[in-house]
């Protein structure tokens, strides 16, 4: 309980970082969690505040959350199966991480109520940028960059309200919402072909969002003409190594810069070389 845990390299069969049923208020800063089964798993435990977390090549989750009230922030969980799994959580924030290059989803939700992702980038996944099941309720998706993956967000037939407002779309499918009353508003869609007649910076039309229901037509009653270019978070640095011969490693460049380019890079290994490639 409200233990510390600063800079660990984590590697395990299962689960790489584990914060357990009993054990509340820690703080886990600047870890890399990484071939693993699951990177870090939060289970049935509240208040922990993660930050900095690097989970990658995780066969499973990169990060998996099933406690209440925690704090996960400027965390990147890439190459993964899932990045972000929320599955019987609650009220969790979830701020300025990034989700990119999973084979599965970027972020995965079942049995979620109340929690909040925000200013974070859901970037090239190989499934669904967000994917939500049952007993998903509440939750509050806003100020997200969610592109490049092949649906940007799926939802099941959901009983309870979601919400998702401010954010940026960029998807070959860019929403399916099965649900019953769920809430989109004031985002921005890349394929939104209406016009803004008044110059208010919402469009006069609605966005329409598919859906398999024939009872009721999700829309985005109000979306937003221009990009937000200051939401999603900033860019991430990283990189990957592995052995190449008898005593060279393969260092391979895993940054992005989700609309834009990376201008310039250089590196440093701490060992007194450096890279600008």
């Amino acid at each position: 309980v409200g233990s510390t845990v600063v800079g660990c390299d984590a590697r395990s069969d299962r689960v790489a970082i584990g914060i357990y049923s009993g054990s509340e208020g820690n703080a886990i800063a600047d870890c890399a969690a990484w071939g693993s089964d699951t990177g870090l798993a939060i289970s049935a435990s509240a208040h922990n505040h993660v930050t900095g977390l690097q989970a990658r090549e995780n066969a499973d989750d990169g990060l998996r959350i099933g406690g209440d009230a925690n704090l996960v922030e400027s965390c990147r969980s890439h190459a993964n199966g899932y990045g972000l799994a929320v599955a019987g959580a609650e009220a969790n924030v979830v701020r300025g991480c990034a989700f990119d290059a999973n084979l599965a989803s970027g972020v995965w939700m079942q049995g979620a109520t109340g929690n909040t992702l925000e200013d974070c980038l859901v970037v090239s996944n190989g499934e669904d940028g967000i994917y939500a099941s049952d007993d998903v309720v509440g939750n509050l998706v806003t100020r997200c960059t969610v592109e490049g993956n092949p649906i940007g967000v799926d939802l099941g037939v959901l009983d309870g309200t979601n919400r998702f407002t401010l954010n940026n779309f960029d998807n070959v499918v860019q929403a399916m919402d099965n649900g019953e009353s769920n809430d989109w508003s004031g985002n921005h869609w890349s394929d939104y072909a209406g016009a803004d007649g008044d110059g208010d910076g919402t469009g006069d039309t609605p966005h329409a969002i598919r859906t398999t229901r024939t009872d009721r037509t999700p829309s985005d009653g109000a979306p937003h003409m221009v990009a937000f270019s200051d939401v999603g978070g900033d860019l991430y640095a990283s990189f990957s190594d592995a052995p190449h011969g008898r005593r060279a490693r393969l260092f391979t460049d895993r940054s992005i810069a989700p609309g834009s380019a990376i201008a310039s890079r250089a590196w440093d290994f701490g060992d007194g070389t450096t890279s600008a490639a």
